[in-house]
């Protein structure tokens, strides 16, 4: 059974301190998608409010037995990612390697697990490669760059991202093939 569920029919009838224990459980998780999906703190971070406002007045529509309240908690901030960046009329950056929780979680390689006593060419080389990575991602279109996000640097499942995006596990399996073939051919087989 669905750990969130309880706390989310509560939320349904108006009670504030599930909300606050649903917020708690994913607030990060949240946060750390909207912010690889846009590259900016501060809009990752006003977004995340939105999306549990969003929660909070949606709770009564949820259906249990078609998911889990995570994947529909992280479907609400995909839909209202896409909405927003619409609004903006701008092409998203996305940072590859930070995460709200301060651990690196990243394509390759990043800044702190570069070995210290490198060759400053090496390092100068290897920043370059992840500023190449972070800006082919942020070209991908949406449609590819929101699987991408989930599946390859949240780790999530194909059948959860399927959920999450309200698509099939093959339309998810094509899109990240595409996403990863766009990213080889860009990057040049890096």
């Amino acid at each position: 059974m669905d750990p969130d569920l309880e706390l989310l029919e509560a939320v349904a009838v108006g009670d504030e301190h599930a909300l606050v224990a649903l917020i708690q459980r994913h607030k990060e998780g949240v946060f750390r998608f909207l912010y690889r999906m846009l590259g900016n703190e501060h809009d990752a971070a006003e977004l995340s409010e939105e999306v549990f406002v969003k929660v909070w007045n949606s709770a009564d529509g949820f259906r249990s037995g078609r998911g889990q309240v995570a994947s529909w908690i992280l479907s609400i901030a995909a839909n209202h990612c896409r909405d927003y960046m619409r609004r903006q009329r701008r092409r998203p950056w996305i940072s590859l390697f930070e995460a709200s929780s301060g651990r690196d979680e990243g394509l390759s390689v990043s800044e702190s697990e570069a070995d210290p006593s490198a060759d400053t060419l090496r390092t100068v080389e290897m920043r370059e490669l992840v500023d190449r990575m972070e800006a082919e991602v942020a070209r991908l279109p949406e449609r590819l760059r929101t699987p991408f996000v989930l599946a390859a640097l949240e780790e999530r499942p194909h059948r959860e991202v399927a959920e999450i995006l309200n698509v099939s596990e093959k339309t998810v399996e094509t899109r990240l093939y595409r996403a990863r073939k766009h990213l080889r051919e860009a990057l040049g087989e890096v």
